[in-house]
């Protein structure tokens, strides 16, 4: 799902506990859809970005967010590549960081 919401090979996200998250502007054009049972993702109704992604799974007490959606730089380095068993076929991860099939 990650790739069809970004039209790229994968999504590139920084989590932040949910209570520490908010938008400083704009919340009232965004809206939220579940896209499995578990998972509601949440949207710019003008311009279609994604936004924030919720599972109410594990981590349920964070919120993902798309980091191509910040104004600024992000600047943690990453951690590990998730979801792996579902990549695209011709990505080739080489650059050690920790891979899990899943989250």
């Amino acid at each position: 799902m990650c790739r069809k919401a970004h039209g790229a090979a994968f999504g590139s996200y920084g989590s932040v506990l949910r209570v520490h998250h908010r938008f400083v502007s704009g919340q009232g054009l965004t809206r939220t859809y579940r896209s499995s049972p578990l998972v509601t993702r949440t949207f710019c109704s003008v311009c279609g970005s994604p936004l924030l992604w919720h599972s109410e799974g594990p981590y349920s007490e964070w919120v993902a967010v798309p980091l191509g959606t910040l104004d600024t730089a992000y600047e943690t380095p990453p951690q590990k590549h998730i979801h792996v068993a579902s990549k695209a076929a011709w990505v080739v991860i080489c650059d050690g960081f920790r891979q899990e099939a899943e989250g």
